[in-house]
């Protein structure tokens, strides 16, 4: 899992041992899945060789902190979840209303603060999910 508060490098090296292994089992075109992985939040591979690394590979992928507390601590991520929403509301977010299984949320429209990477936005993410 990657921690909360890791950086890119710290992320593509947690990465390294999942990308060797997609790379051994999916060939080269692989190469340059942990960026991939670390920019996108995953990969789709298109072929049946490709499927198949990716479930060879599957204990070796790191996932984010906030993907793990959903499947692993569903009520955890919900607070967490709630808190970042107050957070960004009051920060002058427009948002959308979220959702009543897990608390997502997303922008209803990107206005002067920006969008979900803006420093604001990010910060109350930290906030809400900084134990």
């Amino acid at each position: 899992m990657f921690a909360f508060d890791a950086t890119e490098d710290d992320k593509l090296s947690m990465a390294a041992p999942w990308a060797d292994c997609m790379v051994s089992n999916g060939g080269p075109e692989y190469e340059s899945s942990a960026e991939t992985l670390i920019g996108k939040g995953g990969i789709i591979a298109d072929d049946a060789k490709g499927r198949a690394a990716l479930a060879t590979c599957l204990s070796l992928q790191p996932e984010a902190f906030e993907d793990h507390q959903k499947r692993t601590d569903l009520v955890a991520f919900k607070d967490n979840q709630r808190e970042w929403y107050r957070c960004a509301k009051a920060a002058g977010y427009k948002l959308n209303t979220p959702d009543p299984d897990t608390g997502q949320f997303g922008l209803a429209e990107i206005g002067p603060d920006g969008d979900f990477g803006s420093p604001k936005i990010q910060e109350c993410r930290r906030k809400a999910f900084k134990d």
